[in-house]
């Protein structure tokens, strides 16, 4: 320590630079793995599927929507009463859930009326996935019966941001274009999407879809047109079930659906296909993963710009104490004193620039959720 304060200039020039290069790729992986790597904080990740369907021509639809959320080469998005006759006829999933969106929609209750983005979700979402909420109560089923008064769940950094973590949010009326609605949870802190890099400022029930709409949804009811395909369904496989056996028992059921009608004749062979949660969930992650990549390189060849300056650094300044190592070495110190005291230096300033790197990585990634939050 002695040896850095008679030093000041180079220790700071040496911190800083470790700092710069480690808190920058600290940074930034960190954003590339809440987009690629990091699990979903659900139960039993191995056993969720997504429902794709596919055929030999495409069909006509009224209107198809997967808002973003399926990767290229599927097509994940399906009507409801399909959702509806695969739950009511299931024998092959402990349970399948539908959702969609996020949805900007008119919020108010909360001071000024702002825009917010709403999910769409079954009244099953949160049991199905194991979600648990920070506070409060997830979504029932019997919050998405037709007759139902309208609830919400507030996603837990939108509570924070719009509402002040204030607790007593709980049964307050809000509205939703003009509808109203309570608040009855707050959503746990870790999961903003099943979809990588999305996020929902709350869920709202799938029956609220026909009165907390978008104006270009027109007057068709979106929960009763079997040509109208625009949610996902998520299942959940029942031990002992293979995939083939789901896929074989779905695609029946879809084809009830929709064979016949103004969708498929027999000739097309639609059929479903089950793809496991995180390959078929990607949203928009395969088309950035390339420049992700290309980001993370750049920033590793800048921490080893700076580890070259910190070791050119260390050698110039070594260069200029040969006649203190001289003195050391005529005052008894071995060779292997000397090589356990510069080792010792080396570690320090190591330890100093992991530190200020730390402060740089966490000042990056404040920044970061700041614009994500804007």
């Amino acid at each position: 320590m002695r040896q850095f304060l008679k030093n000041p200039g180079f220790t700071a020039i040496v911190v800083v630079t470790l700092g710069l290069g480690i808190g920058a790729n600290t940074a930034i992986f960190s954003a590339i793995d809440a987009v690629l790597f990091r699990p979903l904080p659900v139960a039993d990740e191995q056993h969720l599927v997504i429902f794709s369907w596919s055929a030999r021509r495409d069909p006509k639809f009224w209107g198809q929507s997967d808002y973003g959320d399926c990767g290229e080469g599927y097509h994940c998005s399906v009507s409801v009463p399909f959702f509806q006759a695969l739950r009511a006829r299931n024998n092959a999933y402990v349970g399948v859930s539908a959702f969609a969106g996020p949805m900007e929609v008119n919020f108010s209750g909360n001071g000024r009326a702002s825009i917010a983005r709403g999910e769409y979700v079954s009244g099953d979402y949160f049991s199905l996935l194991g979600l648990k909420t920070f506070m409060g109560r997830a979504l029932r089923p019997a919050d998405d019966a037709p007759m139902a008064a309208p609830a919400i769940v507030l996603n837990y950094g939108y509570w924070q941001r719009a509402f002040g973590a204030d607790r007593s949010v709980l049964g307050r009326t809000i509205r939703l274009n003009g509808v109203q609605a309570v608040i009855v949870g707050v959503s746990q802190p870790n999961f903003n999407h099943l979809t990588p890099g999305k996020s929902q400022d709350f869920f709202m029930p799938l029956e609220l879809a026909n009165r907390v709409k978008s104006e270009w949804w027109g007057n068709k009811d979106r929960l009763a047109e079997s040509s109208t395909s625009w949610v996902l369904i998520v299942g959940r496989l029942k031990p002992g079930v293979s995939v083939a056996q789901a896929q074989a028992s779905s695609t029946a059921i879809f084809r009830s659906q929709v064979v016949g009608t103004s969708l498929f004749a027999q000739s097309d062979a639609p059929q479903i296909t089950l793809v496991p949660i995180h390959q078929a969930l990607s949203g928009e992650s395969g088309d950035i993963a390339p420049m992700l990549n290309m980001i993370m390189a750049a920033v590793g060849l800048v921490l080893l710009i700076a580890c070259a300056n910190v070791a050119g650094l260390i050698l110039a300044r070594s260069a200029k104490r040969q006649k203190e190592m001289a003195m050391r070495q005529a005052l008894g110190a071995g060779r292997a004193r000397i090589v356990r005291q510069l080792l010792t230096e080396s570690v320090l300033l190591s330890f100093a620039g992991g530190g200020l790197g730390i402060v740089f990585a966490w000042l990056g990634g404040h920044a970061h959720r700041e614009c994500r939050k804007r």
